[in-house]
């Protein structure tokens, strides 16, 4: 997939932010990226968790803008 560099700039940022974070939702997960990653495979299940997910990355995606 050929994402625009403005794009990839800010998926690369949110994502460094993430594994910078420390994990609060799974127990096994290193950091909040991998909570990130479970929440989405588990979203059907926990949705709340992935609710939570999708929040934080709209709003670091939001600082990374600002």
């Amino acid at each position: 997939m050929n994402i625009p560099g403005h794009f990839k700039f800010l998926l690369d940022s949110v994502e460094n932010a993430a594994l910078q974070t420390e994990a609060i939702l799974h127990s096994e997960s290193e950091n909040l990226w991998d909570d990130i990653v479970e929440s989405f495979e588990e979203r059907h299940h926990k949705s709340n968790y992935w609710l939570f997910c999708t929040r934080w990355l709209r709003e670091q995606l939001l600082t990374v803008m600002a």
